[in-house]
């Protein structure tokens, strides 16, 4: 009994060992200052309107905090900020009011998602600390306007 518990023991350790030694294979993620320099766009991909935006009127800015890998490559995109609201062109009665969305609003115009999607899509000369190339977390600030006069 004792010679089958210490095989199991053994044969787990070995079938996890590949997977703990994977997941701390993980980069450690800098945020920028104490020495960590910023890394720079090379290639932004503008985020998409989506046809129930467009219709809405929708436009505003979503923030979406990523983290630069070493090879330039974004990873874990979030959005860490969303001010969206529906267009009030110039003669309308409530112009210059801006009117939040409520969040039905914002889930339906699905501008969050895109402007996620368009982020991961972004390549950067990466961040780099004490001159080696490093993770860095960083937000990007993504536009929607409908360009209406």
């Amino acid at each position: 009994m004792r010679g089958t518990l210490l095989y199991a023991i053994a044969l787990s350790l070995c079938l996890l060992g590949p997977l703990m030694s994977a997941q701390s294979a993980q980069p450690v993620v800098y945020d920028l200052g104490s020495g960590v320099v910023t890394p720079k766009v090379l290639k932004s991909i503008p985020p998409t309107y989506t046809p129930e935006a467009r219709a809405a009127r929708i436009q505003g800015t979503v923030t979406v905090e990523v983290v630069v890998l070493p090879d330039g490559k974004v990873s874990d995109a979030r959005v860490a900020r969303s001010e969206l609201w529906p267009y009030r062109g110039k003669g309308s009665k409530d112009s210059g009011t801006v009117v939040l969305l409520t969040p039905a609003e914002v889930t339906k115009s699905r501008l969050d998602q895109q402007a996620m999607e368009a982020a991961k899509q972004w390549v950067f000369q990466p961040g780099t600390k004490d001159g080696k190339r490093v993770a860095v977390r960083i937000q990007i600030a993504l536009t929607f306007a409908l360009g209406i006069a």
